[in-house]
């Protein structure tokens, strides 16, 4: 029992050393990473330096109208979001909701006088139909 223990406890041990050296590598790659992305913005942002005043101006400009644009599309966004979810409040109260509830009373009764006044057609020239033929009988 002792040695299944012991045996149970190297298999463990194992197991934590290749989690931690695993996860050891996984941030050595994501500082290099990271790095690599600094280095990046830096080149960026000496090129950007870099440039002639108009040019340097220009990109500024387009840089602002960008952040502006963002900024509307999320807002535009936010503002979709809204709208799709009074709709979905609005149809998962369907039911509750006391003009649609309003509204199918109405259109049941203008379905039930529609047949009424079919009915109504029909009997008039049922009628109709059997005063021509007693007049020609």
């Amino acid at each position: 029992m002792c040695m299944q223990v012991t045996e149970r406890n190297r298999q463990v041990a194992l197991e934590v050393d290749k989690i931690f050296t695993s996860r050891k590598q996984r941030e050595k790659e994501t500082a290099q990473l990271e790095e690599q992305i600094e280095n990046y913005y830096r080149s960026i942002q000496n090129r950007i330096n870099d440039l002639e005043p108009a040019k340097l101006r220009a990109y500024e400009d387009l840089h602002v109208k960008q952040k502006e644009l963002n900024e509307r599309a999320i807002a535009s966004e936010n503002k979709l979001n809204e709208i799709n979810a009074k709709i979905e409040r609005y149809e998962s109260n369907e039911k509750g909701n006391s003009y649609r509830k309003e509204y199918s009373q109405l259109e049941k009764q203008i379905n039930n006088l529609s047949k009424g006044m079919y009915i109504s057609s029909l009997i008039r020239l049922c009628s109709l139909s059997l005063h021509l033929f007693c007049l020609f009988v």
